[in-house]
């Protein structure tokens, strides 16, 4: 498996030095939401660290993806997240594609009366509007979210590839129509920023990006960063006592 992880202005400023030595992609998210100005510098949707880190990508060679929030709740809304992708998509060209993040972390759909399971039309929609980018088109959703709400086949059949978030920290990906692993948010880097950490099948990457496979495996030095780093996540949560282990198990 390659290994990655995702990042927005959450973040702040990373070392990207670090990161180019130990993980082999990044995926960062350009905005949240539909496109509300012609000028994507204007625009009060998009991430604040967005460029910074696709500009720090490309100093060092990193291949990366781009990703959008979804706040879209009807088919206009669709249509224009998709181009708002489209502009960061023509001025960073990500060579991994481009990825639409479904879940409502920040309850913004449950607020505005956005109804989980329309989501499903609203991505078809999106992909749809995109279909002529060169790239991958990626669906971010957690596993349950995937089961409840979306139907995989038939984004598959509309040209999605699937990023899914299954915490179970083993190093594999749960299905074999999916493509890439959200594996934890509680991967800690040197300095103690949290970070997402994913995986991503081989054949897809080289496909993408052609470089070596690794068989398939993650390196020894990528096995201990991850340990180390899902440890101190643990510590962080304060799940150390054993009254949490059934939380992380």
């Amino acid at each position: 498996m390659k290994v990655g992880i995702d990042i927005s202005k959450h973040q702040g400023n990373l070392n990207f030095d670090e990161i180019k030595d130990k993980f082999d992609f990044v995926i960062i998210r350009v905005a949240i939401g539909d496109d509300l100005t012609e000028d994507d510098s204007e625009c009060s949707q998009c991430d604040s660290m967005a460029q910074t880190y696709i500009d720090e990508c490309n100093k060092r060679g990193i291949p990366f993806a781009i990703y959008i929030y979804q706040y879209a709740g009807n088919t206009a809304q669709a249509i224009s997240e998709a181009e708002h992708i489209k502009e960061w998509y023509r001025k960073s060209n990500p060579v991994l594609g481009v990825a639409l993040d479904i879940e409502d972390a920040d309850s913004y759909k449950v607020e505005h009366c956005i109804e989980y399971s329309d989501t499903q039309a609203l991505a078809l929609t999106w992909l749809q509007e995109l279909k002529d980018l060169p790239v991958p088109k990626m669906i971010y959703a957690s596993h349950s979210w995937l089961d409840n709400y979306l139907d995989v086949d038939e984004l598959i059949e509309a040209g999605a590839t699937i990023w899914e978030a299954h915490w179970n920290n083993d190093g594999e990906i749960c299905d074999d129509r999916f493509d890439l692993s959200q594996e934890t948010s509680d991967y800690l880097l040197n300095d103690g920023t949290r970070v997402d950490y994913d995986i991503m099948r081989d054949e897809f990457f080289d496909s993408l990006v052609n470089v070596t496979s690794n068989n398939g495996t993650w390196t020894h030095k990528q096995s201990e960063h991850v340990v180390s780093a899902m440890y101190d996540g643990l510590l962080l949560r304060g799940y150390t006592s054993g009254e949490n282990e059934a939380l992380v198990n």
